[in-house]
């Protein structure tokens, strides 16, 4: 959430410069920052703060082990 990241970094304008971005940035977010100003976020924080879950890629199932697919000659 916005509120979040602005009490994590003390104030909108210490948001905003972390990020390299101006003040007024921040107050257009709304409730949540942008997808990839989340990952940022999460990253500068040292993972203290989540991006949201539904943003990540999904990840696939690996089918079997991969080693079992090549053969011997």
């Amino acid at each position: 959430k916005t509120q979040d990241a602005i009490n994590h970094f003390g104030s909108q304008h210490q948001l905003a410069n972390a990020l390299g971005l101006k003040q007024p940035s921040i107050c257009k977010w709304g409730e949540s920052p942008p997808e990839l100003r989340q990952l940022q976020i999460e990253s500068l924080s040292g993972g203290a703060l989540k991006a949201e879950k539904s943003i990540l890629p999904k990840r696939k199932e690996k089918q079997g082990n991969q080693a079992s697919n090549y053969k011997e000659k």
